[in-house]
């Protein structure tokens, strides 16, 4: 098998090493001009973007509707008691344990599924159908791909959790935790902004070498992340909000304003996914493929 055979994985070895193409000399990666794309490309396919949360919305609307029925039919026959009666037994129930694990592969299968659908739209100029429940082997190869580039990133952040968790331990500090937390989120988005460069690849069905876009995007990592940064910003300020309106321990009382906020965050969730999914594309154009060779939008 040849070294090109090897490295049509997602994580192989680097591109230089497996005869690959390495572009030589790139201009540096434009900052707030991607970020602002990122959102006009948004704006502009109004659409397109409608199709791909519709289905999946609907789809896990369902899902939600169907595994609280569940849990009220076991609560009500006694097969599952709330903890807040007598009695009841601290061990989470089975059934319980699997319809999380289901809910949340789900959620993890949506995501991916609809950043998958995304990309391709941006790079290849493929729309979505109407009703867009994508879930074929290009989508889990993709949310495998997540997974690995996951586990990736928590070898750059955890450590720093573990070194940070006695401090805020001894400190008490809510605000302290807070400023940990967003230190936390920092490094994963440096450690991260490189190697999401590979990702785009993986939904076009063009797996190229991790390391390779590590290669390619030399001495533009702070470019990428504060790109990526300030695509996010929207949702990062409705987190703010939140923990101002509901500080953690606090009962939350459905309040218009709460809705309201609830309401926001949900958006800026979906738009900060495909903004950063929009900075990935932009770095993948820009870095390893020109472009003129890629599709035009639609």
């Amino acid at each position: 098998m040849s070294a090109i055979q090897l490295n049509a994985t997602v994580f192989e070895v680097p591109a230089s090493r497996a005869g690959l193409p390495v572009r030589a000399g790139s201009q540096p990666f434009p900052v707030i001009a991607t970020a602002l794309r990122a959102y006009a490309d948004i704006l502009s396919n109004r659409g397109v973007v409608l199709r791909l949360f519709g289905g999946w919305t609907v789809a896990l609307s369902l899902l939600a509707f169907a595994g609280l029925l569940a849990l009220g039919l076991m609560i009500q026959s006694g097969a599952v008691q709330m903890l807040t009666q007598p009695g009841a037994a601290a061990a989470m129930p089975f059934a319980l344990i699997v319809g999380l694990i289901v809910s949340s592969v789900s959620a993890c299968l949506a995501t991916c599924s609809i950043i998958v659908g995304w990309f391709r739209f941006l790079l290849a100029g493929e729309r979505p159908s109407t009703i867009y429940l994508a879930a074929g082997a290009q989508v889990w190869r993709y949310m495998w791909a997540t997974f690995v580039l996951f586990l990736l990133i928590c070898v750059a952040v955890v450590p720093m959790a573990f070194a940070m968790l006695p401090l805020v331990t001894m400190s008490g500090s809510g605000n302290l935790g807070q400023l940990g937390n967003a230190l936390m989120s920092l490094v994963a988005t440096i450690a991260g902004a490189r190697l999401m460069v590979a990702m785009p690849a993986v939904a076009l069905g063009k797996p190229r070498a991790l390391w390779g876009s590590v290669a390619k995007t030399r001495g533009n990592t702070g470019r990428i992340a504060l790109a990526t940064i300030i695509a996010i910003m929207p949702w990062q300020i409705v987190v703010q909000l939140w923990s101002v309106t509901a500080p953690p321990g606090t009962t939350v009382t459905m309040t218009p304003a709460v809705i309201a906020l609830i309401a926001a965050g949900a958006i800026a969730w979906c738009l900060a996914i495909l903004a950063s999914a929009s900075v990935a594309a932009a770095a993948y154009r820009h870095f390893v493929e020109p472009a003129s060779s890629g599709s035009t939008q639609a």
